[in-house]
């Protein structure tokens, strides 16, 4: 019974990276294409921007290019790998 809730959180954390790191993606590209009221971009903008900020205060700008995306893409995937294989661990050991 275990093993198994852990296995659904182990997909839900999965799954809930992969949206968020489909957000960013559309953070970066989309002012390219559509209008700042599209609900897409609105989404994908307050789903991200909030954290930029915090990189950004850490990681300049290099030249003109803002990589504080491109970092944000790292720690999503750090933390969920992390969060990922704690569980993992867990229910192999449970």
């Amino acid at each position: 019974m275990m093993q198994n809730i852990i296995t659904i959180i182990i997909w839900l954390i999965d799954k809930v990276a992969t949206i968020y790191l489909l957000l960013i993606l559309l953070n970066v590209f989309l002012p390219y294409f559509v209008p700042s009221t599209n609900r897409i971009r609105m989404l994908a903008d307050q789903s991200v921007e909030p954290l930029l900020p915090l990189i950004r205060r850490y990681i300049p700008l290099i030249g003109r290019f803002d990589i504080s995306p491109v970092i944000l893409v790292i720690l999503v995937q750090l933390v969920s790998s992390l969060l990922i294989r704690l569980l993992s661990g867990l229910s192999f050991s449970g």
